[in-house]
C-alpha cells in the first residue's frame, strides 16, 4: 500500500482580510481505505464575491459532494467509472433539493421549466417566483472541483474557474470574471442574456471584446493509474505549480503548505491588489502517493 502524502491550505484574499470579509473558498475532504488501498475524496467550491451567501452554499455543497462521492463509491464497488456517469445527476438533484425546500421553490422550477420549453420570459413580478430566484443568486452561485483519487485511478470533476493538475493534464480556465456558477443552470434564461448584455455594454466602453457565456459542460474525468492530484480555486498563482509539490507530507504531519501559503499572504498585504501575489481568496488541496 502505498504513502498518501498531502498539503491543504487556504487563505482569504488580503482585501477581504483588511474589511474583515471571510473567503468565500469552501473545501471538504475525507480519507477512505478499500482492498488495502488508500484514497481521498475531495471537493472544492469557489463562490462568487457577489452573492452574498454563496461562500455558505459553497460549504453545505462540498460537504454534500464529499458525502454522495462516497456513498455512490460503496454502492459501486469503488469503480470510479461507474461513480462518473452518476456525477452529474447528484449535482441537479442537489439544487433541485435546495430549491424545493424554500416555499414557492416548486412553482419557480415549473416557472424555469415552462420557459426553457417555450422561450417565453417567466414572470418576475410575482413576489413569490422572484424571491425564489434571488435566493438562488444569493446561496447556489459557486464553482466546483474535486473528485477521488486511489492508487488505480482518479475521477475529476470540474464546473467554472476553479481548476486541477494530475501526472498528464493541468487545468487552468480563465472565464474573465464571467465563470459558469452551479447556480446558473437553475436561473431564467432571460435573465442570463440580459446580465450578459448589461456586463458587455462596460466592456465596450472599456475597449474589451464581448464576451459570450460560458455556460460550459460540467467536465468529468477518468485518469488511470495517476499518482498525484491537485485542486485550486481561480486565485492560486501560476507560479505556485512548481512549488506545491514541495510540501506535501504524511497525514499528521505539520501542515507546511500552509506556511508556505500564508508567507505569500503576508507578503501581499498592504500592497495594491496589481502588486501582491495574492489578488484572490486562494485555496490548495495537494494529494500524492509515494
Amino acid at each position: 500500500m502505498s504513502k498518501l502524502l498531502y498539503g491543504i491550505a487556504q487563505v482569504p484574499s488580503p482585501a477581504k482580510y483588511v474589511e474583515l470579509k471571510n473567503s468565500q473558498d469552501a473545501l471538504y475532504w475525507t480519507t477512505v481505505t478499500h482492498a488495502d488501498s488508500n484514497g481521498v475524496i475531495v471537493y472544492l467550491a469557489d463562490g462568487c464575491t457577489m452573492s452574498e451567501f454563496s461562500g455558505g452554499g459553497a460549504t453545505d455543497f462540498v460537504q454534500y459532494m464529499v458525502m454522495k462521492t462516497q456513498a455512490l463509491l460503496e454502492q459501486y464497488d469503488y469503480d470510479a467509472a461507474r461513480v462518473a456517469g452518476r456525477i452529474k445527476k447528484a449535482i441537479h438533484s442537489y439544487a433541485v433539493s435546495r430549491i424545493k425546500a424554500m416555499p414557492y421553490g416548486n412553482a419557480y422550477l415549473r416557472s424555469l421549466y415552462e420557459e426553457i420549453r417555450t422561450g417565453r420570459p417567466m414572470d418576475l413580478s410575482n413576489i413569490r417566483i422572484r424571491r425564489v430566484y434571488e435566493w438562488i443568486k444569493s446561496n447556489l452561485m459557486f464553482t466546483l472541483v474535486g473528485g477521488y483519487m486511489d492508487e488505480t485511478a482518479t475521477l475529476v470533476v470540474a464546473y467554472g474557474d476553479s481548476g486541477y493538475q494530475t501526472d498528464t493534464e493541468t487545468y487552468k480556465p480563465d472565464f474573465q470574471n464571467v465563470s459558469p456558477y452551479i447556480g446558473y443552470d437553475f436561473s431564467p434564461p432571460h435573465k442570463m442574456r440580459d446580465n450578459l448584455e448589461v456586463l458587455n455594454r462596460k466592456r465596450q466602453e472599456m475597449g474589451k471584446p464581448a464576451l459570450v457565456h460560458p455556460l460550459t459542460p460540467l467536465i468529468v474525468k477518468i485518469f488511470p493509474q495517476n499518482r498525484k492530484f491537485l485542486i485550486f480555486s481561480d486565485g492560486m498563482p501560476d507560479f505556485c505549480f512548481n512549488d506545491v509539490w514541495e510540501y506535501v507530507v504524511p497525514q499528521g504531519k505539520r501542515q507546511i503548505l500552509r506556511s508556505y501559503l500564508f508567507d505569500l499572504f503576508d507578503h501581499s498585504n498592504g500592497l495594491k491588489p496589481e502588486e501582491g501575489p495574492l489578488k484572490d481568496d486562494v485555496t490548495i488541496a495537494a494529494f500524492l502517493f509515494e
